[in-house]
Formats: structure tokens, C-alpha cells, sequence
């Protein structure tokens, strides 16, 4: 799975706990679908570095948390933990 937010709003599922005072059905929801989710992820991908303001309305930090997990579970993209653990010093040693 290449697409990021596909997986996002089709393959996994949010927890709303104000569901009831939502009138949703289930706790349980699919990722929104917003117009800027799109050129967001194309940034994400062309980027090297992205700096995004603090919002609880827009749901940027859903969207950053499920577009480095999809990375992370590997479609082997940006996040290349073998280097960034490789420069880290061990606290124990």
C-alpha cells in the first residue's frame, strides 16, 4: 500500500470518545476526508523538512501520527530508523 492516506481513510479507523455527544453510531471512525490532506501529503513526500503550526480544529497531528505510522510499517520511505539509531549513544554504557 504506496498511498498514505488512503490507508488512512479506508484501511484503519479513529476513536472518537465523544462519540455519543456526536451522534455517531460506533466510537469508532474512519480517517476524515479533508481537501487539504492531499497537498499535505505530497508535501510530506517532497519536503525534507516541514513545519506545520499547531491546531486542534485541522487534525494535523492524526495526520502526521497515521503518514509516519504507514511509513514506519514499511513502504520504505522517509523514516530510516538503522541511521538515526546508528548516530544515537547508548546512556547505559
Amino acid at each position: 500500500m504506496t498511498d498514505p492516506l488512503y490507508w488512512m481513510q479506508h484501511l484503519t479507523r479513529t476513536r472518537d470518545s465523544h462519540w455519543r455527544e456526536a451522534g455517531a453510531n460506533s466510537p469508532y471512525r474512519s480517517f476524515p476526508d479533508k481537501p487539504y490532506f492531499p497537498p499535505l501529503v505530497e508535501c510530506f513526500h517532497s519536503e525534507p523538512v516541514v513545519f506545520i503550526e499547531k491546531s486542534r480544529d485541522l487534525m494535523l497531528s492524526w495526520f502526521s501520527v497515521g503518514f509516519f505510522s504507514h511509513d514506519a510499517l514499511g513502504s520504505g520511505g522517509i523514516l530510516q530508523p538503522q541511521s538515526s539509531f546508528a548516530k544515537c549513544e547508548d546512556p547505559f554504557e
